[in-house]
C-alpha cells in the first residue's frame, strides 16, 4: 500500500537531520531508559553510537526512527518534531525518508532478492518516485546497488534470500535500507555475524553507498574496532544522564 506523503516541508538541508532536546524514556513502571539533554546530528554526517550491550543503543535508534516516542522532551528528524504526530504518520514518515539495517537484516523469505530490495519503493511513493527519476525504474535501481554491493549476476538477485550467505543477506539488507535514497540511514549492530575482515569491508562499502546517495548514516554498535570508518563518534554513556540502565 502507498503511504500519504507528510505535507509539512522538510528542513532546510543546513539544519540538523536529527535533534533531541531533553528526552526521557521509560518503560512502565520502570527507571527511566535514556536521559538525554541534547543531541544534535547533521546531514551527511556518518556517526559511530557506542556503548556496551544492555545501555539503551537500540532504545535511542526506535525514538529516532519514531517507533518509540519519549515521555519528555522533543525529537525532531529532518525538521519535524515526531512525539507530535500519530503512529499511522510516523509510520509513513519513516517509509519515506529512514532506510533501517537491522541486526537480523529481516529480509522476507518468500521473496526474492530483487523483490526484498524493492519493498521500501512499494510503501512509500517519495522513495520511489526517487530511485526511478535516478535509474529509469525500480528494476535497474535494485540491481545497480546489488551490484555496487558485490551482489552480481542474473541467477543471484532472482534467488530466494533463503539461498544466499549471511554476507550476501547482509548485502540486500543495505541495498534495501539504501533504496530510493533516504535522507537517513540507521544501522542497528549489522555486522555482529562478520569476521574483522569482512566487517571492515562491508562498512566501506556501505559508507560509500551512503555518500553516493548523501545519506545521513547512524550506525549502532559495541565494537570499538569500527570507529575509525566514521566521521564523529558518540558515546551513549557521555550523553545519557540517566544511571540506572537497561
Amino acid at each position: 500500500m502507498d503511504t500519504i506523503l507528510s505535507s509539512a516541508p522538510l528542513a532546510a538541508i543546513a539544519d540538523p537531520v536529527i535533534r533531541l532536546d531533553n528526552i526521557v524514556f521509560g518503560w512502565p513502571g520502570s527507571p527511566p531508559v535514556l536521559n538525554i539533554p541534547e543531541l544534535t546530528i547533521a546531514a551527511s554526517e556518518r556517526i559511530f553510537l557506542k556503548g556496551p550491550s544492555g545501555s539503551g543503543k537500540s532504545t535511542l535508534l526506535n525514538l529516532i526512527g519514531g517507533i518509540h516516542v519519549p515521555q519528555q522532551g522533543v525529537v525532531r528528524v529532518l525538521g519535524q518534531e515526531l512525539q507530535r504526530q500519530s503512529s499511522a504518520w510516523r509510520d509513513n514518515f519513516r517509509a519515506d525518508h529512514i532506510g533501517l539495517i537491522f541486526q537480523q537484516f529481516n529480509l522476507l523469505p518468500y521473496l526474492s532478492v530483487l523483490d526484498n530490495v524493492m519493498l521500501p519503493c512499494r510503501f512509500s511513493k517519495r522513495r520511489s518516485a526517487r530511485a526511478t527519476a535516478r535509474y529509469g525504474s525500480l528494476d535497474k535501481a535494485a540491481m545497480h546497488l546489488l551490484e555496487h554491493l558485490g551482489i552480481i549476476g542474473d541467477v543471484l538477485q532472482g534467488r530466494a534470500v533463503t539461498r544466499l550467505s549471511i554476507g550476501q543477506q547482509q548485502r540486500v539488507a543495505v541495498a534495501r535500507a539504501l533504496m530510493g535514497s533516504p535522507e537517513l540511514v540507521i544501522a542497528d549492530e549489522p555486522t555482529s555475524a562478520l569476521d574483522s575482515d569482512s566487517r571492515d569491508d562491508f562498512l566501506n562499502l556501505l559508507i560509500s553507498e551512503c555518500d553516493a546517495s548523501d545519506s545521513t548514516l547512524v550506525f549502532v554498535s559495541h565494537d570499538r574496532s569500527l570507529e575509525t570508518h566514521f566521521t564523529q563518534s558518540i558515546s551513549l554513556g557521555d550523553i545519557n544522564q540517566t544511571e540506572e540502565r537497561l
